[in-house]
Parts: structure tokens; C-alpha cells; sequence
């Protein structure tokens, strides 16, 4: 059997073993963790959507003033951001609230909402490192409890511009919703016990 052959059965086994979702949505309840560290080279892609203010997309961090990558605890005119230094409220041109689907991307040089600029102010250098989650942020090791009321469509994460990270909805094969990183190969389940809500063939269901 050809390398090519054995690697496209490999591929369909694997697609055998979820069911692709449009989206996953939190209720408040749930968070995943990427198990990527923080650090100066990351670039952030998230496409999501929600009508709830005050609630946390994705991200860590050790304080409120250090080693910040995050963003969330949005309303229609601002949204908690950070990179590498202080965690603060700033102001954006995009109201994320609406319910819509928006693409917010973020690194060291970049901020974007729906390729729109963004001002981020105070970047820093980071000097402790903790996995970023997605649902709501890490606090040194401790999830945050204002966890994401919304939908995540996909999530993914670069380091020096290689994609590490391209997770994507679905149900695994026992029909639990979480998040398949195709890069790795490998499923991220919710950390906590309220499953997730999804969409499939036009139904919502848990």
C-alpha cells in the first residue's frame, strides 16, 4: 500500500470517529484547555458569536496586570484585552454582542475584529506562561467562573505564524460535543459537567 493511500484511509478512519458541528455553545458552565502556553509568538483566531455582555472568550493570565492574553468581558462598545501585560477594558469599533458570527484575531503586533483595527494598548513581555482556554480564561492555573454564554465556531493558534492549533466543533463517537484539533489529531473535552449545546442538521440539542 502507497504512503499516500495509507495516509487518506488514516484520514477517513479518523473523520469516522466525529460528526462535524457548526458550532458548540457554552452556557456558562464550560471551558476546554488548549494545553498551549502562553507566549510572545502566539496569534490568536477565534470566529464566534453571542448576545451576552460580561462573559470570557479565551485566554490567561497571572494577574490582572501581568501576563495577559486574553479577551472577553465584551459589551456592545468595548471588550477586556490583553497581550503580555495588563488585562484592561478596551474600547472597539465592533459591537460583538449582536448575536452575529465575528472573527476576532490577536497577537503582539495584530488586533482585529471582523479585519477591522483594533486599538490595544499597554502590551508587555511575558514572564510566566499558563495554557490558554477557551470558554473563559485561565487565572494562574484557576479557571475563571464568567464563563462564555455563546457559540465557537473555530479556534485556532499560531506560534511564529505554524498553526499548532486548528480545532474544530463536533461529536465524538460516544456523541459528546467538544472541540477536534486537527493538527494533533486529538479531542478537547469541557473541564467541567454541563455538556455543551451544539447545532446539527438544523436541531439544537444537548
Amino acid at each position: 500500500m502507497s504512503n499516500f493511500r495509507r495516509r487518506l484511509m488514516m484520514s477517513i478512519k479518523k473523520q469516522n470517529e466525529y460528526t462535524e458541528l457548526n458550532y458548540i455553545e457554552g452556557t456558562g458552565t464550560q471551558y476546554i484547555n488548549t494545553e498551549v502556553k502562553t507566549k510572545q509568538s502566539l496569534k490568536i483566531e477565534c470566529t464566534f458569536s453571542g448576545n451576552q455582555i460580561s462573559t470570557l472568550l479565551f485566554g490567561a493570565r497571572k494577574t490582572i496586570i501581568l501576563d495577559g492574553l486574553t479577551w472577553g468581558f465584551n459589551n456592545a462598545e468595548s471588550a477586556f484585552s490583553g497581550f503580555g501585560g495588563n488585562t484592561q477594558k478596551n474600547n472597539t469599533t465592533v459591537n460583538t454582542i449582536d448575536d452575529k458570527k465575528h472573527a476576532v484575531v490577536l497577537s503582539n503586533e495584530v488586533y482585529t475584529i471582523d479585519n477591522v483595527n483594533q486599538i490595544l494598548p499597554n502590551r508587555g513581555t511575558f514572564t510566566e506562561f499558563y495554557n490558554i482556554y477557551l470558554f473563559t480564561w485561565n487565572n494562574a492555573n484557576k479557571a475563571d467562573n464568567r464563563c462564555f454564554k455563546g457559540k465557537v465556531y473555530d479556534f485556532k493558534i499560531y506560534d511564529n505564524d505554524v498553526l499548532v492549533r486548528d480545532m474544530i466543533p463536533v461529536l465524538d463517537k460516544n456523541g459528546v460535543a467538544c472541540m477536534y484539533d486537527k493538527v494533533n489529531k486529538k479531542f478537547y473535552y469541557n473541564k467541567r459537567n454541563r455538556r455543551f449545546l451544539i447545532r446539527r442538521k438544523g436541531e439544537l440539542i444537548c
